[in-house]
């Protein structure tokens, strides 16, 4: 029935819809539709209650939706605020493919790295479909060099990686700091990395961005 139809997506839109015209002309459905908009009703009232709508946070969804479509997500304009259920603390890096945030999991109660790609419109499936397989290629990886993969999932479409946070420095800090690095804690930081690059190999992913800023450092040789 098309005035079904019409009625069900102005009801998926958030609109009212004058249900007279169906009643008149198909008061068999009548009792069916009255009974499945009241379904609806208790199941909306207590979605927001959780403060949730079907789609995710409320107020969120549709925010979410209108700044996908007009800016960067991978910015540093995310922190302070959420990105799903993560509360974006601050901007841990920010690299060639997007950025990486301290972010709160309050699923995981703990913080984590969040890796969140920038989208290019042109090339914006490409990317998705890259960023995925490589999550979850790395989430096979076990490795005490290799940062351990919390989860590889979407925010209304756009990707993330939830990765565990390391507590440390950037080898780029090291770097700066000390004039001279020791050659044995040369070779401990080499060998690792090239122990860690076999594994991340093995599993058909290329680190694409390898860098003394991308190598974190919980104590100086480590």
């Amino acid at each position: 029935n098309a005035l079904v139809v019409r009625c069900l997506e102005g009801i998926d839109r958030g609109e009212a819809f004058d249900l007279t015209p169906i009643r008149e002309k198909s008061p068999e459905l009548a009792a069916e539709l009255d009974s499945f908009l009241d379904d609806v009703e208790c199941l909306s009232s207590y979605l927001r209650s959780l403060h949730l709508s079907s789609y995710g946070p409320v107020e969120e969804s549709q925010e979410w939706m209108e700044r996908a479509a007009h800016e960067d997500v991978s910015t540093g304009s995310l922190v302070g605020k959420n990105f799903g259920r993560f509360r974006i603390q601050q901007q841990l890096g920010e690299g060639g493919m997007g950025s990486v945030f301290l972010a709160e999991d309050p699923n995981l109660d703990c913080y984590v790295a969040l890796k969140i790609p920038r989208l290019d419109k042109q090339s914006q499936s490409d990317t998705i479909k890259r960023f995925r397989r490589e999550g979850q290629a790395l989430a096979q990886v076990v490795h005490p060099n290799v940062c351990p993969i919390r989860e590889v999932s979407d925010v209304h479409g756009h990707p993330y990686i939830s990765m565990a946070y390391i507590e440390g420095f950037p080898l780029k800090s090291l770097i700066h700091r000390q004039a001279t690095i020791p050659i044995p804690q040369v070779l401990t930081i080499v060998a690792k990395l090239a122990d860690a690059l076999f594994e991340v190999h093995e599993q058909g992913v290329v680190h694409r961005d390898l860098k003394p800023a991308n190598v974190m450092l919980k104590t100086d040789t480590e």
